[in-house]
């Protein structure tokens, strides 16, 4: 996916927020001389009917996206005139404040328009429900990509009065003037509702062209946001669309599942986007494209977007999802953005390696060779690159997975693997019964966590995921096994506990990592219980989740009141009792080599590149030459260190307060590689 990565954040414009009830046909608001009493809203003819459009959105350590969503939906809509003599749009919600103080606040809705992420749903259905509660007669509107193309949500939630599929724009645009008495409520596209009793689903058409749609940054929607004093102190990311579209149709995704082709937005609006985002000092901007790069053209947005940090200094960061073909566009747009310091990271995706998964997910993946290349080509401009893979897809197995996790090491992957659950997001093909059925998908339904996000959040405003635990090719045992070795492998390799160790044994003894660190996982898992003790303690929800008992996350308020994942979790764990983890793991490590002499020289250096959160500088000398071994791990193999006597110096970022450390250091320096001591140097002589 959106979180992937999230790409689910590419339907922030594509949601909608709708309004409709058979009550409207009987035109109570065009009757004139009506009286407004409480918890209804009538007018006089000359009065305009109040909506409010909601998008609830998490904050992450004081920033928040400006709700880019309910944005494109108002700056389309209002720019006709009929709709601005008939409707006054009130203010955009998108903090998630107490859902009563919300509620009570609204002056008269003619219509709430909820726009609905897994991040929101649940908020969205209590605001809903007091708004409802308060005000009768007001329109309760869901759209957005966690509304399935069904009607189950009319079924389930009597609050909720219309569903609204797909794109927004120009289907809430039609609905607004069908609401105003100009045409049939039943001749908008893309809808359901409820009329007498009964629910009406209309015609399924494809979205329309996006070239001249208007934009809510430079038409003024957000305004009122920056300018607002409350809100001062708070740092807003924004995000921008130069197309809109996805060409794929990935099972489990719900990017690319329509029919629409896909479109540009005009180069100008485009430019004016940007320039906007640059003047208003926006740090953080991410490109919504689910595929950028994928036109020639998009060389010279990022050319733009290059100028105005220039000009501005900023954005500090410009996130894209880069289409997911080799190409060497897309190198050249990726070394640009990293020239000026840009870029977080390249994306280069693959969700799994085995053949009749990907063939049962619908995607195609650049051949292994591409692959290797790829990240070989970006190691040596100097890029971190990451890598997605996606635990209990349809047709995997537990076999099949670790092929592909230690596949995707063997190709090169040593910087990011980021291993993601398979959620059963409504709007995507394989929420279907069909499919569900055909593969044996079972999920578990556990309140979202955000990763990263405070544990003071309550649950109720969150959300729930389904998360894909079983299927009819892996059982619940052996995902949760997957979900332990993964936590395992990213710490150690990814974050580089182990990961100098690895290289030398692949390098030097031809051990391959799949069998390097099995060993270390069975070792953890059965032969010592301190270190068993450590994964026991950051999976500890593992057990009551798969039951149906519990959520999966962790929290330790030592790290911070943030949710971390498994792998920085466990990272943070080891690096806490640095010695004594290391001194655990010694007698397994030290089983993989006939040479004592060198194994124990290797074993101070991987123990001293390791980023501790209260480390000094110090230096160690060393039998061999490991420095300039470990700079290059796509150089040819086999190969062997240079037997020479020499002192490193060793100059970790330093932190004292264990928060602070997972923050700076394994939370955002995860993509500058920091959990490694970046600051080694030889010095002239062994002290």
């Amino acid at each position: 996916m959106r979180k992937k990565r999230e790409i689910i954040i590419y339907h922030l414009s594509h949601s909608v927020c709708t309004k409709i009830i058979a009550f409207c046909k009987n035109r109570l608001y065009n009757k004139k001389d009506k009286k407004r009493k409480e918890g209804v809203f009538t007018e006089t003819a000359a009065e305009k009917k109040n909506v409010y459009l909601v998008q609830p959105t998490n904050m992450l350590s004081g920033a928040i996206y400006l709700p880019y969503s309910i944005g494109v939906i108002a700056a389309y809509s209002w720019q006709f005139a009929d709709i601005k003599n008939a409707y006054a749009l009130k203010e955009l919600l998108f903090l998630k404040d107490e859902p009563e103080t919300v509620a009570a606040a609204l002056e008269a809705p003619f219509i709430a328009g909820f726009s609905c992420y897994i991040w929101n749903i649940e908020y969205n259905l209590r605001l809903a429900e007091l708004i409802k509660a308060r005000f009768p007669h007001c329109v309760i509107a869901f759209g957005g990509p966690q509304i399935p193309e069904d009607t189950t949500v009319l079924r389930q939630h009597p609050q909720v009065d219309v569903l609204m599929y797909g794109e927004g724009e120009e289907t809430f645009c039609a609905i607004l003037r069908a609401l105003d008495g100009q045409t049939p409520l039943r001749d908008v596209p893309n809808i359901a509702f409820r009329e007498n009793g009964e629910t009406v689903v209309t015609k399924k058409a494809a979205p329309g062209d996006v070239y001249n749609f208007p934009s809510p940054y430079t038409g003024g929607y957000f305004d009122g946001i920056m300018a607002d004093e409350r809100l001062r102190g708070i740092r807003f990311h924004t995000i921008v669309e130069t197309n809109r579209g996805c060409p794929y149709k990935c099972l489990y995704c719900s990017w690319g599942d329509n029919d629409a082709p896909l479109r540009k937005f005009s180069m100008d609006r485009v430019k004016k986007d940007l320039e906007w985002s640059a003047a208003h000092k926006i740090d953080y901007c991410m490109c919504a494209d689910a595929n950028f790069g994928i036109f020639p053209r998009d060389e010279e947005i990022i050319d733009y977007v290059i100028e105005l940090k220039k000009k501005y200094g900023y954005p500090q960061k410009f996130e894209i999802i880069a289409a997911k073909f080799k190409d060497d566009l897309i190198f050249k747009i990726n070394k640009k953005l990293f020239s000026v310091g840009l870029n977080k990271g390249v994306d280069i995706a693959c969700q799994s390696l085995t053949p009749k998964v990907l063939e049962n997910i619908h995607r195609k993946n650049m051949s292994n060779e591409d692959f290797a290349a790829e990240l070989k080509r970006y190691r040596e401009a100097g890029m971190i690159t990451f890598t997605d893979l996606i635990i209990a897809l349809p047709g995997e197995t537990y076999e099949s997975f670790c092929s592909g996790l230690f596949g995707v090491i063997e190709l090169g992957q040593h910087e990011l693997l980021n291993i993601h659950n398979c959620e059963l997001l409504p709007a995507a093909p394989m929420h279907a019964p069909e499919v569900i059925e055909k593969y044996g998908i079972k999920t578990v339904r556990s309140n979202l966590r955000q990763t990263h996000g405070s544990t003071h959040a309550e649950a109720v405003y969150g959300s729930r995921s389904e998360i894909v635990v079983e299927t009819n090719t892996l059982s619940r045992y052996e995902w949760r096994r997957i979900v332990r070795l993964c936590a395992c492998v990213r710490a150690f390799h990814s974050f580089g506990l182990l990961r100098d160790i690895a290289f030398y044994l692949r390098w030097a003894k031809d051990v391959s990592y799949q069998r390097f660190y099995t060993r270390v996982f069975e070792f953890i898992e059965n032969e010592d219980p301190f270190l068993k003790g450590i994964l026991d303690y950051v999976t500890r929800t593992l057990d009551d989740f798969i039951a149906e008992k519990g959520d999966l996350y962790f929290a330790d308020e030592r790290f911070g009141d943030i949710y971390l994942p498994f792998e920085e979790a466990l990272f943070m764990c080891a690096v806490t009792e640095h010695e004594r983890f290391f001194a655990a793991l010694r007698p397994c490590l030290a089983a993989f080599f006939d040479d004592t002499a060198l194994f124990e020289d290797l074993f101070l250096y991987q123990r001293s590149d390791v980023t501790v959160p209260c480390a000094l500088p110090h230096e160690e000398t060393f039998l061999y030459d490991w420095l300039p071994y470990f700079e290059n791990p796509f150089a040819p193999i086999p190969r062997q260190p240079e037997k020479k006597t020499n002192t490193v110096r060793f100059t970790p970022d330093r932190y004292t307060d264990l928060a602070e450390f997972t923050r700076e250091v394994v939370w955002y320096g995860k993509s500058k590689n920091k959990p490694i001591v970046q600051n080694k140097q030889k010095t002239a002589a062994p002290r």
